[in-house]
């Protein structure tokens, strides 16, 4: 299995128990069931408080992405946050190095029994344990062959950093549930293999970024946000739609996305006959959200490469009209220049 089948790329589902999760090797993972621990790649559950969260113990107001961007700054690996606000991961490693991190930079100072009170914060899972705490990762780390006992948290090893995680896991009832995996398409190998024959100077010479599906290029941050839209009202909704087809209307969204003045997509959704279908800047039905749509049929047989083209000359254009734009007329002064020959 390549470390690419194992890492997450985004979250496109978190409903319950369930995640559904785009891999970066364009495979989709489903998980089902579990610990949010395992779920979430999280194994010490750090959580990310936000305002509009599913759990009704939470005091903060800042919004999602708020929370979201103080979880990055702080761990690397976070690629999202679920309905509760904890973390998701890119791997368990990156989940588990966080985890090492917060218990030294946070908790340094403290011992074993001065921690779990302040990190194992009751919340909507129920009341936590202390106690339970405390013997488990005694006893983890003892089978370990390390003490912790009375032993400050900045002073351990690896090995005694590692054998507080596996107690806090221990006792937080870490379980695995079921997994279910779409491969990824033929068109992304094909992709892939195009991209390393360019980085090595084989193949025809491409210019960087001149796919709307690559990192580098303008119109990538909108065409991702149109996939990830389309990935989420898809499973909701069962459209069924091929991956290379969902990539091209994807394309072709983010397209009149840019022609609209869009500054990000934030929903996806067909029409009621399925004959188009559209992308929402704000919250659907408020007096701020602007709505852009395509034809189904025919944003599916565009491709990538002529969505690319269009949406370049769609910036182009956009470019040039800010440039020749006129200036801002100045307010009149309120108080009138005197002019020659007008002293009395």
């Amino acid at each position: 299995m390549s470390k690419e089948s194992e890492t997450i790329d985004h979250l496109i589902v978190a409903e319950e128990t369930r995640r559904i999760y785009r891999m970066a090797d364009d495979s989709t993972e489903t998980r089902d069931g579990g610990t949010v621990a395992w779920r979430n790649n999280n194994p010490g559950n750090l959580k990310f408080e936000y305002a509009t969260s599913a759990d009704a113990t939470v005091q903060s107001k800042r919004t999602k992405d708020e929370a979201l961007k103080a979880a990055q700054s702080n761990y690397d690996g976070v690629v999202a946050l679920d309905q509760w606000g904890n973390a998701v991961f890119a791997t368990e490693e990156a989940g588990r190095a966080a985890q090492a991190a917060l218990l030294t930079r946070i908790h340094g100072s403290r011992t074993i029994e001065q921690t779990p009170p302040l990190y194992a914060v009751s919340d909507y899972s129920g009341k936590s344990n202390v106690q339970a705490y405390v013997k488990s990762i005694y006893t983890v780390g003892d089978a370990q062959g390390v003490d912790l006992r009375k032993k400050k948290i900045g002073e351990m090893s690896a090995t005694e950093i590692s054998a507080l995680q596996d107690g806090m896991r221990k006792v937080e009832g870490f379980k695995v549930g079921e997994v279910a995996i779409s491969p990824p398409s033929f068109r992304w190998h094909e992709e892939k293999s195009l991209q390393r024959m360019h980085a090595q100077g084989l193949g025809p010479h491409t210019p960087a970024a001149s796919s709307i599906a690559e990192a580098g290029h303008s119109g990538n941050a909108l065409y991702r946000q149109a996939l990830i839209g389309l990935e989420k009202y898809d499973i909701e909704h069962s459209i069924k739609l091929p991956p290379e087809q969902a990539r091209n209307v994807a394309a072709a969204l983010a397209v009149e996305a840019q022609k609209s003045g869009f500054k990000q997509i934030d929903h996806v959704a067909a029409g009621t006959d399925g004959r188009n279908i559209f992308a929402v800047h704000g919250t659907p039905g408020t007096a701020r959200s602007k709505v852009i749509g395509v034809e189904t049929v025919p944003a599916m047989a565009m491709s990538i490469a002529e969505s690319s083209k269009a949406f370049d000359q769609a910036h182009r254009a956009q470019q040039a009209t800010q440039r020749i734009a006129p200036p801002e007329v100045q307010p009149a002064q309120s108080n009138p220049v005197q002019q020659p020959g007008m002293a009395r």
